[in-house]
């Protein structure tokens, strides 16, 4: 086992702040001294490490910075950890289950995977994201289930010749990492990403959608909110 120092010195090199140990608090970046807040949090190696929006209010890039670090070090300590956030992709990154809340209640239990796949209801697939929630008389594919809405993420609709539905694009957003293709039919839009590099479509081109019916995700109410036990 360690003793202080070593154990000081080993989180200083995993959370990249071996040189700036000399340093008073206020020499720090933001960044560096939320990092240290993270280790002297981490440094009795606690049972549980409860974390309350620990990346909020910080820049864009130290966040994501720091959201590596902490991912890094649950798994280089084994720390369980409770994290509560509001930034969808920082629950995704970080949870091996995201527990979602809504009003107290507790509607979805489950890994990030399925909950961005398979969301319970409206409520939990708005939180993670891009979504398209279609109305049955807009896309009406399946006539013998009971539903109102169609969800489907961007990435599984696509520009292709062999769709049956046919749009208009309205707006095309560069995004850095892909393109968004806004694409009206029937005066309701639908989200479509796209590849940053086969940027092909333009503004008021035509074109024709291909839904991944594997993808599509059914619900019977816009506003039904499911409560589940915390046993589920």
């Amino acid at each position: 086992m360690h003793n202080i120092s070593g154990t000081v010195n080993e989180l200083l090199r995993v959370m990249e702040l071996s040189d700036q140990a000399p340093k008073y608090p206020g020499e720090l970046s933001g960044g560096q001294q939320q990092r240290v807040a993270l280790a002297r949090a981490i440094i009795k190696m606690p049972k549980i490490l409860l974390l309350d929006e620990p990346l909020s209010n910080l820049d864009t890039r130290v966040r994501i910075d720091l959201r590596d670090y902490l991912k890094k070090i649950q798994k280089e300590f084994n720390l369980t950890a409770i994290h509560v956030t509001h930034d969808p992709i920082e629950a995704m990154a970080l949870g091996d289950e995201v527990i979602v809340l809504h009003h107290g209640k507790l509607v979805q239990k489950s890994t990030p995977k399925e909950l961005y796949n398979k969301p319970n209801d409206i409520f939990c697939a708005r939180l993670l994201g891009a979504v398209n929630l279609i109305p049955r008389e807009i896309l009406n594919l399946n006539k013998n289930l009971d539903y109102e809405i169609c969800e489907i993420r961007p990435e599984d609709v696509k520009i292709d010749d062999s769709g049956s539905l046919e749009g208009k694009i309205t707006s095309v957003q560069f995004l850095g990492s892909e393109i968004m293709y806004y694409v009206d039919i029937g005066n309701f839009s639908v989200k479509v990403k796209g590849d940053k590099y086969e940027e092909k479509y333009g503004e008021g081109n035509t074109v024709k959608l291909l839904f991944n019916n594997d993808a599509m995700n059914f619900y019977k109410s816009w506003e039904r909110i499911t409560p589940i036990s915390i046993s589920q």
